[in-house]
């Protein structure tokens, strides 16, 4: 559903991500939020040399209309700046990123360490693997629905 909201054309999506019902992103905005993370990583990741096959990049991704997980690597996928954004886009705080007209957020909705793809890797040699938890899985039992929200995005994302 498209509706006007001042100069900027919203949509709402039928999604629910977070305990927020119909997200709704400014289109508009979106570019305005997007170009100085864009910007930055055009001027300092080579986006060549990344594609270049010396080394394998792997980012995860959940498709926002479908729910599915998708995998963005530079063995099946010409890597850009709006995969390594769709990567990062997690909600309510950055908005969707669209690729080749499908939007998606950040793959930690789904599965935060998706070690599984490491490990499946057939032509895996030698692995140097980080993990960083930015969210602690203990705290404390939520007294109210706020609370309640702010624990299950940490449980979620601390995995």
């Amino acid at each position: 559903m498209k509706f006007q909201v001042g100069r900027f054309t919203c949509e709402l999506s039928r999604s629910y991500t977070g305990g927020v019902v119909g997200h709704v992103v400014p289109k508009d905005r979106t570019a305005e939020i997007l170009s100085p993370v864009r910007a930055t990583l055009q001027r300092h990741v080579d986006f060549d040399v990344l594609n270049s096959g010396q080394t394998r990049l792997s980012v995860g991704t959940v498709n926002v209309s479908s729910g599915n997980f998708l995998y963005f690597d530079t063995t099946t996928h010409k890597i850009g700046p709006d995969h390594i954004l769709a990567s990062g886009a997690l909600p309510p705080g950055f908005p969707a990123v669209e690729i080749d007209g499908q939007y998606y957020w950040d793959g930690g909705i789904l599965s935060n360490t998706p070690l599984d793809r490491v490990l499946e890797c057939p032509d895996r040699c030698d692995t140097l693997t980080f993990q960083v938890d930015l969210w602690d899985a203990k705290g404390d039992l939520p007294r109210n629905l706020i609370e309640a929200d702010l624990r299950q995005k940490e449980i979620r994302y601390s995995s």
